[in-house]
């Protein structure tokens, strides 16, 4: 009996006795990537975990997502927060897009009030010429502040979070 690849039949080589792998030079079969995959990992002991992983990437990958999102969320906040006395010291503006009602109840020093609802009527009050750092509640609203700042042609805009990152 001839010894058969197990690999998904990556043909490169025909020579006298037929088509062969190009990973191991074996006859291919026809199995699918899963068992290639699963043939060389076995050789590893790593076939259980291979497995475990797809079925966890498949049954979870909605809370790794929101994971990631979270995650992204507090390291750009983080690298905003370190960036404030530059920002500052570069005459940034500072806009909370929180409603009226929100803002009055606690806001932080030198911020300016234009709710996201208004925000798209209001750009003038916003100059292009310096930083603009947003704020809001969460950091979801000031979100779409940037993006819509940046769609309106504001180059240097960021998205601090939640406005008590500004009291520190």
């Amino acid at each position: 009996m001839v010894p058969r690849c197990t690999g998904p039949g990556d043909q490169a080589q025909n020579d006298a006795t037929g088509l062969r792998c190009r990973r191991c030079m074996l006859r291919p079969c026809a199995d699918s990537w899963d068992s290639h995959m699963a043939s060389i990992l076995h050789s590893f002991s790593l076939t259980g975990t291979y497995m475990d992983f797809l079925d966890f990437f498949q049954r979870y990958w909605p809370f790794m997502a929101l994971a990631l999102w979270f995650a992204y969320k507090w390291w750009n906040s983080k690298r905003v927060i370190a960036m404030l006395p530059e920002l500052r010291k570069n005459g940034a503006t500072f806009v909370d897009v929180r409603s009226a009602g929100e803002f009055a109840s606690g806001s932080a020093p030198g911020t300016i009030n234009i709710p996201l609802q208004e925000l798209g009527g209001r750009l003038g009050e916003i100059p292009r010429s310096s930083p603009v750092v947003l704020c809001c509640a969460s950091g979801t609203r000031s979100g779409m502040a940037k993006l819509l700042l940046k769609k309106n042609g504001y180059r240097d805009v960021h998205n601090i979070g939640t406005w008590n990152k500004l009291l520190d």
